[in-house]
């Protein structure tokens, strides 16, 4: 509900009496104050997010968060805590999800599975398969979620989002009030139905669904680029002006379009039981007109809205007192190292921080409309109908102790989403990013936010990929974790998919990348020895580039048998996952490799850009050649051995059913 007396100071009010040279109305003033806050004009944010890089060989030009996929494919990708809002988002496009992801941190088991329920039946009411459920291991008491949804269209058939055409119809297409939270769920995807039908008809001109901060924060950005007019006529609202136009959480879709065909959009209307109210037009006078009772009570040039209420607002830096550069400290002296290593490694594979595959809980379907395909990868796959193209998706997060290392953790998360599409073989589309933050008005919380973006931003720079969406929650409990990441990957053919497992007996073993042993944040350090104020180290973007196309390079070419990216748990637990990945058998392994570091660091050391590798011994020189053409080291240090053991130097071998038992416990 709206309150009939809007709060703002008295400094807004001279500057809106500036602005109107005259008293403003007290709808005026509202709109005012309203357009002037983060979540409608984005003050804060804006301008920050407009550092992220969107360039792409593959955008499509009329809308540069979408990808040409080939084969008359186009994708969308987006990241949001609620599949609904990414569905409401394709929808008004003309889309439909084609399969989602999700991203679980916090609470244990059955709190998850919990909170999963709803969004699982949302998604197989939608026939959208969900599929793959990771978990960060992050501790928190409450989970939260985070889901990244795929879309497709076709032929680059779509409305445009910005409306730039004089005397146009404005309505508002809700589902109205629902008696259950089934019946509104059920309303809701026939909604989203309506709009992909609504979609294709050239006398459509504009459609955006609306945000949840009210119809006119959603009616100001459908006309920002356009520079026209807009004359609402309250004559058909059932409700008060202020209510309609800035009540928060309306849901629906804003459509426009040409006068004269109201009959038809009726009758798409009433196939799919949506109600409609209109809420008048757009002009060429360049304001924003109410009409209450034929008099006029809101007359706004609409200039004001598009540059003041986006005004940016930046916190005094200089008031920042932090370190200039990230230096890393070594520890690693301070740190014991452990007498049996098989008993450090048993322990390091209890961490909820250890990511193993599992197949995703009973209650998502990942089957839906019998895409996906079934494999014991740690990342998903989801075929193209009609093309020998299929998706890939991952999610990943990274926490961190030290103010500083928001804008690292950040930066190696999106490194880290990009690799681990690269392990699969498949070329790195871009990232979609969803921040949960702080109160933007506090500069602590500003700041950390401003790190975050730049972070992110500095990544997909030197990775050279876009970032195809992006999402804010404002007023989170702070909590020191990166923005969620997912990365979208598109492999030309299935014959290039690589598998995370070994194989075959007698396949070299292979580290692909720069192996530095770093200990000091690592997961090692942290849940064995408990010392959990070491910086995090941050990646190299630029080298990670080189070692994506390295791995794509060999995917093409049909030299790697696996890969899996070793980055937490280092070494060792890269070794144990590769060895119970395989679906038909475990394979154990023999590794023989000498390091100039301690022990600990070699097999426990997590270095930002590595990847453990196997291939066929006759193809090693292949893979030397392609790693010297990318600027990638590439060592062999074993081979895969099919005893259903792991040895490690002198140092320890262990059983691997013993440890896959005692992984599926944790």
């Amino acid at each position: 509900m709206i309150s009939k007396k809007q709060p703002y100071t008295k400094e807004e009010l001279e500057r809106v009496q500036s602005l109107l040279n005259r008293e403003p109305r007290p709808l005026e003033m509202s709109i005012y104050t309203r357009l002037w806050q983060e979540e409608c004009s984005g003050k804060y944010s804006r301008a920050l997010l407009s550092e992220l890089p969107s360039d792409s060989s593959r955008a499509v030009k009329e809308h540069p968060k979408m990808l040409e996929l080939g084969d008359n494919y186009q994708m969308l990708f987006q990241v949001t805590p609620d599949m609904r809002e990414s569905e409401c988002s394709f929808a008004g496009l003309g889309a439909r999800s084609i399969g989602a992801a999700v991203f679980a941190h916090g609470g244990d088991d059955k709190h998850v599975e919990k909170a999963l329920q709803p969004l699982a039946l949302s998604a197989y009411a939608a026939g959208t398969p969900i599929l793959k459920v990771w978990k960060s291991g992050i501790s928190r008491k409450n989970p939260t979620l985070n889901v990244a949804s795929l879309a497709l269209l076709r032929n680059k058939k779509f409305p445009s989002t910005i409306l730039q055409t004089s005397g146009a119809e404005i309505w508002w297409i809700h589902t109205g009030r629902s008696a259950s939270e089934q019946e509104e769920r059920i309303r809701a995807i026939r909604l989203n139905e309506m709009m992909v039908a609504l979609s294709p008809h050239p006398w459509l001109l504009a459609a955006s669904p609306v945000q949840r901060a009210g119809l006119l924060c959603t009616l100001v950005n459908m006309m920002g680029e356009g520079r026209r007019g807009i004359h609402l006529d309250t004559e058909s609202w059932d409700e008060e002006p202020e209510e309609m136009l800035l009540g928060r959480n309306p849901e629906g879709f804003i459509i426009c379009f040409r006068r004269t065909f109201e009959r038809e959009v009726r009758e798409i209307l009433s196939s799919y039981d949506a109600e409609s109210i209109p809420l008048g037009r757009s002009t060429d006078d360049g304001k924003l007109t109410v009409v209450d009772n034929r008099e006029d009570v809101v007359v706004i040039p609409f200039d004001h809205l598009l540059h003041y209420s986006g005004e940016p607002v930046n916190h005094n830096e200089s008031e920042r007192v932090l370190e200039v550069k990230n230096k890393r400290t070594r520890k690693d002296e301070h740190i014991p190292e452990p007498e049996d290593y098989g008993v450090v490694l048993k322990t390091l594979l209890t961490s909820p921080r250890i990511h193993f595959y599992h197949s995703s809980p009973a209650n998502v379907d990942s089957t839906i409309r019998g895409n996906t395909v079934c494999s014991t990868s740690e990342q998903p796959f989801l075929r193209l109908k009609g093309s020998r193209k299929m998706l890939t998706l991952s999610m990943t997060i990274q926490d961190y102790h030290h103010e500083r290392d928001a804008h690292v953790a950040a930066y190696n998360a999106v490194v880290r989403a990009s690799r681990q599409i690269a392990c699969q073989g498949a070329e790195v589309l871009g990232v979609s990013v969803s921040f949960m933050e702080g109160n933007p008005e506090k500069s602590s919380e500003y700041f950390r936010f401003l790190d975050a973006v730049r972070g992110v931003a500095g990544a997909a720079k030197a990775l050279k990929i876009p970032v195809l969406g992006e999402h804010i929650e404002w007023y989170n409990p702070f909590t020191k974790d990166s923005p969620i990441v997912a990365a979208a990957g598109v492999l030309e053919t299935g014959s290039q998919c690589v598998k995370p497992g070994f194989q075959t007996d007698g396949d070299f073993i292979c580290i692909l990348g720069s192996f530095r042993g770093e200990l000091e944040s690592s997961e090692y350090v942290r849940f064995v020895h408990g010392i959990d104020d070491g910086r995090l180290v941050p990646a190299d973007g630029d080298f990670t580039s080189h070692l994506n196309m390295a791995l794509m390079q060999a995917a093409r070419e049909k030299i790697l048998k696996s890969a899996l990216d070793m980055e937490k748990g280092g070494l060792a637990v890269a070794l144990v996952k590769s060895s119970l990945l395989n679906s038909v058998k475990i394979m154990g392994c023999d590794i023989y490799t000498m390091r100039k570091m301690r022990d600990d660091a070699l097999l426990f050391g997590e270095s930002t850009s590595t990847v453990l590798i196997t291939l066929e011994e006759h193809k090693l020189m292949d893979m030397e050649r392609i790693a010297n053409d990318f600027g990638v080291a590439c060592t062999t240090v074993g081979r895969v051995r099919d005893h259903g053991k792991i040895s490690f130097n002198d140092l320890f071998e262990l059983d691997l059913e013993e440890l896959r038992k005692l992984m599926n416990q944790s």
